[in-house]
């Protein structure tokens, strides 16, 4: 196995790891820290290889973010960038005006390095929870309430066509009245049935 440094953005990312080591124990989750993932990125570089990280002010729909560009060049003069922004909210509690500076150049260093050194936050939190994202899941079948919405459509629609395309919409959502509640499937067929001959009536 090799020691050899390496020579290129490729190489320097394939080398670079970053464990997510530091718990945030009021959110129950790990994340990683600009200085540990710039620390190990210096580790990592070869020789002649530079990397700076410089910051930015901007303002974008009355907001102000902070924009950090990590870049790191290599002794044939070759470079790459990446370019992460955080949030700079004009108060936080508990900090002064440097301290809110501050961390949200960290924030936006943070995820300015991963970018460029392409790190897999692997979650859906921003800085990797410890149980992956579960989507939650989707409510419960209301008959009831899906009869009334279907029913309320269907008085509302205007010709035997509107009617035909407004019982076809809802074929797969009927079909799950029917199976819940007969007494509804029912009562939304009558419905269905009563437009029609109305319609009908209406365009002779």
């Amino acid at each position: 196995m090799t020691d050899k440094k390496p020579t290129g953005l490729h190489d320097l990312q394939t080398r670079v790891h970053v464990a997510k080591n530091k718990v945030n124990d009021f959110g129950g989750y790990n994340y990683r820290t600009a200085e540990g993932i710039l620390a190990a990125v210096k580790a990592a570089l070869p020789d002649g290889a530079t990397i700076v990280i410089t910051d930015d002010l901007r303002e974008l729909a009355g907001q102000i973010f902070v924009s950090s560009t990590a870049t790191v060049a290599f002794s044939d003069g070759v470079t790459h960038s990446a370019t992460g922004h955080a949030l700079h909210p004009l108060t936080k509690k508990g900090m002064d005006p440097s301290q809110i500076t501050g961390s949200a150049s960290s924030y936006a260093r943070k995820y300015a390095l991963g970018g460029l050194m392409a790190l897999d936050d692997g979650s859906a939190d921003p800085d990797g929870a410890k149980q992956p994202y579960e989507p939650e899941p989707p409510p419960p079948f209301d008959p009831v309430a899906a009869h009334d919405r279907i029913a309320k459509k269907l008085e509302g629609v205007t010709t035997l066509a509107d009617l035909a395309d407004a019982w076809a919409a809802d074929a797969g959502t009927i079909k799950e009245i029917i199976e819940a509640r007969a007494d509804l499937g029912k009562s939304i067929t009558e419905t269905k049935d009563r437009r029609k001959a109305e319609l009908q009536e209406k365009s002779a």
